[in-house]
C-alpha cells in the first residue's frame, strides 16, 4: 500500500501504521505533540546492518517505536522489546552503571532545546541476546523533539552491535556536542571502589529506602544471613564503616538507583 510516507524510506506501510496506533493510543490516551514531525524525522533514518534505533516517550519512559532490525540484531520480535525489555538485557555488572550514567545526563537534554542529533550521549556496554548470547553494543541518544514550554518529549537511541571491535568488560558512557563544558560522568569512580553486584544493588536500593534486613530479605525473597552477609560485603567493597556512610557515598557516586529509573536516555 502506497502513502505518502513510503517515499524514501526503509519502513514499511504497516510499520507506520504501528508507529500511528501508538502515538495516539498507547502512550497516554491522546495524540502527543510533534507527532506528524516525529514520523518525519524517522522516516528519514538510515542504518547500518548492525544497527537498529527506538524512540522514547520521555516523559513516561515509554518507547513508541523500534526499528525492525532488532529482530536480527538482537533476536527479539517488535513487541517483544520495550522498556522493560532494554533494562532487562543489560548485563548485570553493566547495569547500575548505565542506570546511574542515565539519572547523571538526562537532566542535561533539558539544558535547553537542542535541535535533533545536535547533543549526543554514548554508552558502551554489554546486553544479551534474547537465544543468551553476549554481545558489546554502543548506544548514541540524543534529545529529538521538545514541547512548547521546553521540555523534551522524545529522545531516540541508536544502538550498534560493535562485539567484534571491542572486547571489553567495562562500560563506557561519554557525551558530545554543546555541552563541552559539562563533567564527563565519573564512570573511573565505580571501578575504583568495586562496582556492587546486581543483588547488592538491590539491596541498597532498600537500605536507601530505610528497610532493615529481615524487610528486604522478604522483599528479595532471600534469608536475612544472606542479606547480611551482602552487606558486610558492600561495607568492605566501598570502604565505608556502616550503612550511614553506605548510603552517603553511595550516592555521592551516583549508585543509587532510581526505581524506576528516571528516564532510558
Amino acid at each position: 500500500m502506497e502513502s505518502k510516507y513510503s517515499e524514501q524510506t526503509l519502513l514499511y506501510w504497516k510499520e507506520i501504521q504501528r508507529l500511528k496506533k501508538t502515538l495516539g493510543y498507547d502512550v497516554d490516551g491522546s495524540v502527543p505533540e510533534q507527532g506528524e514531525l516525529l514520523m518525519e524525522i524517522i522516516k528519514r533514518i538510515q542504518l547500518l546492518p548492525n544497527q537498529f534505533f527506538y524512540i522514547n516517550y520521555t516523559p513516561k519512559s515509554h518507547i513508541i517505536y523500534v526499528s525492525p532490525e532488532v529482530k536480527e540484531n538482537l533476536g527479539y520480535d517488535l513487541e517483544e522489546f520495550d522498556y522493560r525489555r532494554l533494562l532487562d538485557i543489560i548485563h548485570p555488572d553493566d547495569q547500575p552503571i548505565v542506570l546511574a550514567g542515565t539519572n547523571y545526563y538526562y537532566p542535561l537534554g533539558n539544558f535547553r532545546v537542542f535541535k535533533p542529533f545536535e547533543f549526543a550521549v554514548f554508552f558502551n556496554y554489554r546486553v544479551s541476546r534474547k537465544n543468551g548470547i553476549q554481545k558489546r553494543v554502543l548506544r548514541s541518544s540524543s534529545p529529538l523533539l521538545y514541547d512548547d514550554s521546553g521540555k523534551m518529549i522524545y529522545h531516540i537511541s541508536v544502538i550498534t552491535d560493535i562485539t567484534e571491535m571491542q572486547p571489553s568488560n567495562r562500560v563506557h558512557i561519554w557525551h558530545s556536542g554543546l555541552l563541552g563544558h559539562i563533567p564527563t560522568f565519573p564512570i573511573e569512580s565505580f571501578y575504583n571502589n568495586s562496582v556492587l553486584s546486581k543483588r547488592e544493588m538491590d539491596i541498597l536500593f532498600y537500605l536507601y529506602e530505610g528497610l532493615k534486613s529481615d524487610q528486604i530479605a522478604d522483599k528479595l525473597y532471600i534469608s536475612k544471613h544472606t542479606v547480611d552477609t551482602h552487606r558486610r560485603k558492600m561495607l568492605a567493597k566501598m570502604n565505608v564503616e556502616n550503612t550511614g556512610q553506605l548510603i552517603r557515598k553511595s550516592i555521592k557516586l551516583q549508585l543509587i538507583p532510581q526505581a524506576p529509573a528516571t528516564s532510558n536516555f
